[in-house]
């Protein structure tokens, strides 16, 4: 090996060293109510693949990561005060209540964090695993148009969604995202809808709405 590229080597282990460095100086520094929310749960995601046995160990994937949400998450009980009475149902049987989405999703939130740490490390080539099964889900409620004038001779109307299932923010406000057309049909998120709807429609043959 020559002397350059023992000096290229030395200087990639430094780099990489720097990388592993300010990854953990970043998860040290950030707040402490968000480590509070995020190591429980990544700790359970931990001990949940050791006791499984994946041979990749603790990588975070979309198909282990849906796993997880359906044997440790969705139906795990909600511990109820004691002082409290359970609901029952007509018969009398108490009703089993589960974590809800806010839950569910903070659980998601937090092996995600996980993965983004594995990928910067780089020892995950996985993509994002928030896939289809675990995807914050959107309803034709929360959106809605509004057309914009003096925009041509071309009826503009912007697609406008309701963030967050229409939940509040810290302000007691709802958020509002939103997205114009776009003359590439492959790339615009209103062509997107309305082939959706096509396909539902003409070509799935379901009954139209009738609002």
């Amino acid at each position: 090996m020559t002397a350059v590229t023992e000096r290229h080597v030395a200087i990639a282990r430094q780099l990489a060293s720097y990388s592993e460095d300010a990854l953990n100086l970043s998860r040290i520094n950030r707040p402490e109510n968000t480590s509070k929310a995020y190591n429980p749960k990544q700790k359970e995601w931990i001990d949940w693949v050791k006791r499984i046995g994946f041979p990749d160990g603790e990588l975070v994937t979309e198909h282990k990561l849906d796993w997880f949400l359906k044997e440790e998450v969705l139906s795990r009980e909600v511990r109820s005060c004691r002082y409290k009475k359970h609901r029952t149902t007509e018969e009398g049987e108490p009703i089993i209540r589960t974590l809800g989405k806010s839950s569910v999703q903070s659980y998601v939130s937090a092996i995600i964090d996980l993965w983004s740490y594995q990928k910067s490390s780089g020892i995950n080539p996985n993509p994002n695993p928030r896939g289809e099964a675990s995807r914050r889900s959107l309803q034709f409620a929360d959106l809605f148009t509004i057309p914009l004038k003096n925009e041509g001779p071309t009826p503009c109307f912007p697609m406008i969604m309701i963030m967050d299932n229409g939940k509040t923010n810290a302000m007691g406000r709802l958020e509002y995202n939103s997205v114009i057309r776009h003359r590439n049909p492959m790339v615009c998120t209103m062509a997107h809808t309305a082939f959706y709807l096509f396909f539902r429609w003409n070509i799935g043959r379901e009954p139209v709405p009738q609002f």
